[in-house]
């Protein structure tokens, strides 16, 4: 899911918008080596891999929290998001969802 502030002037639909090469992008990351994230790998096939800024997939002890990358968009720490997987079914089923 393609999450981005409704006030950014942003219409991002498709990953072949040549904007995602001039933003902040947030992906959630593996831990793992060699080992990405759709979105981070759908990105990647696209050209799109020098302004990904990496965010938590799972609840660490550390404090991190897969809700972080949303956060950041809140935030305006990036310009837009990738969000997947259980956090994006989560967002997309909430009305508290106000960048989907």
């Amino acid at each position: 899911m393609i999450v981005y502030r409704k006030d950014s002037g942003l219409n991002l639909t498709s990953l072949n918008d040549p904007q995602w090469k001039k933003l902040k992008i947030g992906v959630n990351l593996l831990n793992a080596d060699a080992e990405n994230t759709p979105p981070a790998m759908a990105l990647g096939a696209h050209g799109v891999v020098g302004n990904l800024i990496g965010f938590p997939t799972f609840f660490s002890e550390q404090g991190d929290r897969p809700d972080d990358i949303i956060k950041a968009v809140t935030d305006k720490r990036v310009d837009a998001a990738i969000v997947w997987g259980p956090l994006a079914a989560t967002l997309r089923s909430s009305r508290r969802c106000r960048w989907c």
